[in-house]
């Protein structure tokens, strides 16, 4: 995310468009292949006016940096400000690049593994886009083996991803029928961050515009906030 909470966050982007900078942030999912099939999908109205959508990451902590200790890493620890909301905030800016804009936030997150952190380890987030549709997304620190998934309904059809099946289906109303797009065999997760890269250096060229803005920037982490103020869990149980 841009920032861990909107401190300051104002005045960055201020400063940024009265220097002119190009600024790019780190959302990887918008480079990945089937995520970026979805929203050209969406886009073209293949499955008419998108209703609803739902997206899940679910990955084990202890297991994304094998070489250390978890429980010191920033995502276990709340003064570094850590927590899965924050951590897993792609699944928030994927859908709101596919949907568009929210106008509501309701949510639940606590700890609800072993884990040995002082943070959320998981969250299901709920999310009223401007548009009229109804979003959802899950996200925990727990999940084995990792898996996230993508699926967004329509008037005129159904889209979904995941990260098992390593393909795309859609189901068109009007076909009746699911058509198939499978991901490359030989495609790595690291492709996302070379042409991430390679994308901000075209930017910097000016040969190509910023697949977001600071402003999409500030809006998702506002999001991702707006989940995070809601009760957590702990507290709910404390006032039984």
């Amino acid at each position: 995310p841009l920032s861990h909470d909107l401190e300051g966050v104002d005045e960055f982007l201020a400063l940024c468009r009265s220097r002119r900078l190009t600024v790019l942030l780190g959302y990887k999912m918008r480079f990945h292949p089937s995520v970026r099939l979805l929203k050209n999908m969406i886009d073209a109205g293949e499955i008419g006016k998108a209703l609803s959508a739902r997206a899940h990451y679910g990955g084990y902590l202890p297991g994304w940096h094998p070489w250390e200790d978890y429980r010191r890493m920033y995502s276990s620890r709340r003064e570094l400000g850590g927590g899965v909301i924050l951590d897993a905030i792609h699944e928030i800016d994927t859908l709101y690049w596919l949907l568009g804009d929210v106008q509501a936030v309701q949510s639940m997150w606590g700890k609800v593994s072993e884990l040995e952190i002082d943070t959320e380890d998981a969250a299901e987030i709920l999310l009223h886009f401007r548009s009229g549709a109804l979003g959802s997304v899950h996200m925990n620190y727990f999940q084995q083996p990792e898996y996230r998934y993508c699926h967004v309904a329509g008037t005129g059809g159904t889209l979904v991803w995941d990260t098992v099946r390593k393909r795309v289906e859609h189901y068109s109303l009007r076909e009746k029928v699911w058509k198939i797009y499978p991901e490359r065999e030989d495609f790595e997760s690291n492709e996302m961050f070379v042409d991430e890269m390679k994308h901000f250096l075209a930017c910097l060229e000016g040969r190509e515009k910023p697949v977001h803005s600071l402003e999409d920037a500030r809006r998702v982490l506002e999001i991702a906030l707006w989940a995070k103020r809601s009760t957590p869990l702990a507290a709910r149980e404390e006032k039984k």
